[in-house]
C-alpha cells in the first residue's frame, strides 16, 4: 500500500473498525476510503462509515455458488440493527 500502511486484519465489527478508520484517516491525511467486504456485509459497513461523516465506495466479489446464502442474509439481519444501536449510542452528547 501507498505511504507505508500496511493492511491488516479488523475485527468483525463495523463500528469499531470505523473508529480505527478515522485515526489512519486523521494521520495519512486521506480523505476518501474503499470498502472490501462482502455483497451481504457491505451495506452496512458503507452505511456505518457514512454516519461517521467518512466519503466512502465499496466493493465486494460475488459469492461463491456454494456460499450459504441464508447464513450471511442472519447474520446481516441481527448485525444491522446493533450497529445502528451501537453508533446511535456513541453519537449522543
Amino acid at each position: 500500500m501507498s505511504r507505508g500502511t500496511e493492511a491488516r486484519p479488523f475485527r468483525a465489527e463495523s463500528s469499531h473498525n470505523v473508529r480505527l478508520s478515522l485515526r489512519l484517516l486523521a494521520n495519512t491525511g486521506w480523505r476518501r476510503l474503499m470498502v472490501i467486504s462482502d455483497v451481504y456485509h457491505l451495506p452496512r459497513a458503507l452505511w456505518t462509515f457514512r454516519r461517521y461523516g467518512v466519503a466512502v465506495t465499496g466493493s465486494a466479489p460475488e459469492p461463491p455458488p456454494s456460499f450459504p446464502l441464508w447464513s450471511a442474509q442472519l447474520r446481516e439481519a441481527c448485525a444491522f440493527p446493533l450497529t445502528v444501536w451501537k453508533v446511535a449510542r456513541r453519537s449522543r452528547p
